[in-house]
């Protein structure tokens, strides 16, 4: 989800050593947030502009700390 998205890095070149893959040509991390709290719900729609090709999409996602902050909880449902 999105919403649980903190940033992408993108590696290029010798990053794929790192990672043991010696004919990847990059890498892509997405770095989650670690502790998102509260709740957000999020609609889109949306048409193409010969009027076709419609889109939508629905989706919610809550997080809150557990046990006094020594843990957290996420959840995300969405449809498209």
């Amino acid at each position: 989800p999105i919403e649980l998205i903190e940033r992408v890095e993108i590696l290029t070149g010798g990053a794929s050593a790192i990672y043991g893959a010696d004919g990847v040509t990059g890498v892509v991390n997405f770095v989650l947030k670690k502790d998102y709290e509260g709740v957000n719900l999020t609609t889109r729609t949306g048409r193409s502009g010969e009027n076709d090709a419609e889109t939508n999409l629905v989706s919610a996602t809550a997080g809150r700390s557990l046990f006094d902050g020594r843990g957290h909880g996420a959840i995300a449902l969405g449809w498209s």
